[in-house]
């Protein structure tokens, strides 16, 4: 074997070996980290601690190393070791609104409210908007009485769910409930259940009627085009896409559906709120592109639950 075989062998022999003993150092700190989470999630707090310092000694890097060990701090009480563990963690790029959610506990439990809000304001900033979570946590009770955490709270409901601020998107909450419909008759003809989903951006509708066909439909506030948009389907296949404006006290509704031939008809809706607790409804429908309407649906929405009827 010549000279530059040996020290190209030598070479590789060299890179096996290195890299042989990171793969096994990566062995050892993985291993590591998942014995220290297994403390943790058996609220092993004080072992947990130990585990988690022994790694960030070594591997003073590791961000969330020092998150955990802030946690685990949190747990056993020691507020001021966590701050110390989780200001590292902030340090070195942790995910922002949470770590400054965690801070805002810690700062909250060991005293220094001025300090829990202002991190809880960063949370909210930083994109922690779980109302639900921040309301029934109960290691921010002490900070509750704040006329800034009643701030942060709003803020963090607009954040959350911001249709239900936007005038616009709450034009047609006259339609929420659960209602009877009346015909001209004044014979019910069905039910029908409005609500709202997706933290108030959609209205979802349940119809029922009294022959037992059903359909659903959702509504939505369209942004970009500036015109509520429903789409409706029945379970008989009757698909429409309605677009539509709040005008004159009124939402008007317009919009076309295909039959399976591709026969085209038009269809105007008009939802009139005539009080708190009725509702108008008239549908009308055209085979001639629009030269001709004729009557398809009207109907008095009462409230289910309401004196009136």
């Amino acid at each position: 074997m010549d000279a530059i075989r040996r020290i190209i062998l030598t070479l590789c022999i060299a890179s096996l070996v290195m890299l042989s003993s990171a793969y096994a150092q990566d062995q050892v700190e993985t291993l590591a980290y998942e014995r220290a989470m297994k403390l943790m999630q058996g609220e092993n707090y004080p072992e947990a601690v130990q585990a988690f310092e022994e790694i960030v000694k070594h591997d003073p890097d590791n961000t969330q190393a020092w998150a955990s060990l802030g946690m685990a701090n949190h747990q056993l009480g020691n507020y001021r070791r966590a701050l110390e563990a989780f200001k590292q963690a902030q340090q070195l790029g942790y995910y922002s609104h949470i770590i400054h959610y965690n801070i805002a506990c810690s700062y909250a439990l060991s005293g220094d409210h001025f300090e829990a809000l202002a991190h809880l304001d960063s949370a909210v900033t930083a994109g922690y908007t779980n109302l639900e979570h921040i309301q029934a946590d109960q290691e921010l009770k002490p900070i509750r009485s704040y006329k800034r955490y009643a701030e942060i709270i709003e803020t963090v409901r607009r954040l959350s769910s911001p249709c239900e601020y936007i005038p616009e998107c709450r034009q047609l909450d006259f339609w929420l409930g659960h209602w009877e419909v009346y015909n001209k008759s004044k014979q019910v003809v069905g039910t029908n259940l409005i609500y709202k989903d997706l933290n108030g951006c959609m209205l979802v509708e349940n119809w029922e009627s009294n022959l037992g066909s059903k359909g659903k439909s959702i509504n939505y506030y369209d942004f970009e085009h500036g015109l509520w948009r429903q789409n409706w389907v029945s379970e008989r296949g009757y698909i429409i896409d309605y677009q539509g404006e709040f005008i004159d006290g009124a939402m008007r509704f317009n919009g076309r559906y295909a039959d399976k031939d591709g026969n085209i008809t038009l269809s105007r809706m008009t939802l009139t709120p005539e009080s708190e607790n009725r509702v108008h409804q008239l549908i009308e429908q055209s085979t001639d592109d629009g030269q001709t309407w004729s009557v398809w649906f009207e109907g008095l929405y009462i409230r289910a639950d309401n004196p009136e009827k």
